[in-house]
Order: structure tokens, then sequence, then C-alpha cells
């Protein structure tokens, strides 16, 4: 587990002088235990191995999915970390084997290495023949203010958004699964193309919020694309001024697949982790998968830079 192997869906927190990493549980060629992964680095390139959060399944979760006559299944997926004066909070996604019947939970602690304890579940969904999104891929914004809002969403009915309780880092109301607020083209019921894995974030300098958004599927061509807003609840437009919450897919690409000369290129590059180093330098980290032996995941961590007219390049 060491070093930037197995490392799918990260999400990165700077403590002091060091980066913390979570991810999903996964592993290729070796089996591996639920728990959320962590990692550690000073620089961004050399990791060590820290643990798991958790023990095992955390119970909130995984017994929700039982009451529905279901199995959850054995990882935890796609973690969100962040500070909330001394809280660490981490949001883990738990799925089954019934299509949509996902749930989010928090967990929280005192350090970045644990122990963590668990909260609540913030939101559930199930497949009860409405048209929403799977409970999965949760990311939280602070607005100046101090507001939260929460972002998630898996393809369906796309990407959504509730307010948070700052104090607690729940939902506001209980069985509240918010609003859409960014989709793409539908062909009857369905979604043409994943949308998935959003990132937000409040760039300080530009006063605006950015959405980092997934399309397409890990294997083939996963890619990055972005939009952003005078506001966390929207609307989001991309680059050129069309709302993300239309049926289009919206452009353009800001991270996609890619092969050198020479070299078996690299695929699945995208969920995006967006932070920065407390210097307002941002970085965008993601997992890759080589272009043969696609099972493989290593963490890619890249520099981002901005436009003179306040977007991402």
């Amino acid at each position: 587990m060491e070093s930037t192997y197995n490392v799918h869906d990260p999400s990165i927190i700077k403590v002091g002088d060091i980066y913390y990493c979570y991810n999903t549980d996964v592993s290729f060629g070796s089996a591996v235990r639920p728990g959320i992964q962590i990692r550690k680095s000073q620089d961004l390139i050399n990791w060590t191995w820290v643990g798991w959060a958790f023990n095992t399944l955390p119970s909130k979760g995984a017994n929700f999915i039982r009451s529905k006559s279901a199995e959850p299944f054995n990882s935890l997926w796609a973690p969100f970390i962040m500070k909330v004066g001394d809280e660490y909070r981490l949001y883990y996604s738990l799925s089954s084997d019934v299509g949509r019947l996902s749930v989010m939970g928090l967990a929280t602690s005192a350090s970045p290495e644990g122990p963590w304890l668990e909260k609540d579940l913030v939101v559930t969904s199930e497949p009860d023949g409405t048209r929403q999104t799977n409970a999965i891929d949760p990311t939280v914004v602070v607005t100046p203010s101090g507001e939260h809002w929460f972002y998630y969403g898996s393809a369906w009915d796309g990407i959504y958004k509730l307010k948070l309780n700052p104090s607690t880092g729940l939902a506001n109301a209980l069985g509240d699964k918010g609003t859409r607020i960014a989709q793409r083209g539908f062909t009857g019921n369905s979604i043409n193309g994943n949308i998935e894995g959003p990132e937000v974030i409040y760039h300080t300098e530009q006063g605006k919020y950015y959405m980092f958004i997934s399309y397409d599927w890990l294997e083939t061509k996963y890619n990055v694309r972005v939009g952003r807003s005078d506001n966390p609840d929207g609307p989001f437009y991309d680059y050129n001024g069309v709302n993300i919450n239309t049926e289009v897919d919206n452009a353009p690409m800001i991270l996609a697949p890619y092969k050198f000369d020479g070299h078996l290129g690299w695929q699945g590059v995208s969920h995006p982790a967006v932070f920065n180093d407390g210097n307002g330098q941002y970085y965008m980290a993601h997992q890759g998968r080589p272009g043969e032996n696609s099972f493989f995941m290593v963490l890619h961590v890249r520099k981002m830079y901005w436009t003179e007219d306040g977007w991402y390049l």
C-alpha cells in the first residue's frame, strides 16, 4: 500500500506541512478490506501508508442498506475530507448490489489520522422509480460567510446540491436529497453518457465557485469538465457560457486520456481532487490507469494554472 499505487477517487487535505490522501477501497493484484485508505506526504511525490479510517463498514450505512433487503458492497468509495474548526470531517460512500441503493455518511476525528467516530447518514438513494441520482461521490464547499454546500451524484439524474448544517455537517432536514445542479443530455429516461464525481472549490482570488465534473466511463474516455458560478447554488456555466444543468455535453475537456510516443498512455484520468497548498498554488489529483492492463491505479498530481479571465488551464 506504500507509494502512489492503488489510489482511486482521491481526496486530499494539507495539515501543517503534510498532505493527507484518502481514497476508495480498491487494490489490483491483492485483496483489500474496507475502511478508506489513508496515505500522507510532504512533497506530493513520496507517499507513506497510514492505514484505514474504519475497521469495517460503517454500521449506519451498512444497516440502512440491509434494511432494504440488500447487501452492501465490501468497500467504501469516493471519500471527501475537510476540516471545520478543530474537527476533521470524513464523508464516505457505500453502495450495494441493488443499483442506486447507496448512502453517504459522515465520520469525525480530532486528527487526520483518526480514530474516526461515525456520526450519521447525510444522503441516501434507492431505486424508487423517480428520476434521481445515486448517493455517492460527495464534496463540500464552504462559502466566505460560513455556509456549507454539499454536492454529489453519479449518472441517472446528474449532480445534486443541498445545504448542510455547518455545526453538524449533516443535512438540515432528514431525507433532504437536494436538487439537480448539473446534468448531461438525455435520451428517453437515460442519461447520454456518465457524469459523476463533482469537486467544488471557492477560489478566493477569483471570487467564484468552480465545479469540476467527471464525464464518461473510467476505462474509456474518463475526462474532466468545469463550470463556474458566482454562487454556490448555481447556476454554473461552462467556458462558452452554457449552463451545465442543461441537456448538453459541456465544453471544453480540461483533462482527458492521453498518450506519448513510446508509452502505453493513461486513461481513467478523472474524478479529480482539487486543493491548494495554503500559498495560492492549486493542484488537481486523480487516478490514472495505463492503456494496457488498465486495472492498475496510480495517483497523479498536477499543478493547476488559471487564465487571465479566471479559468483553469
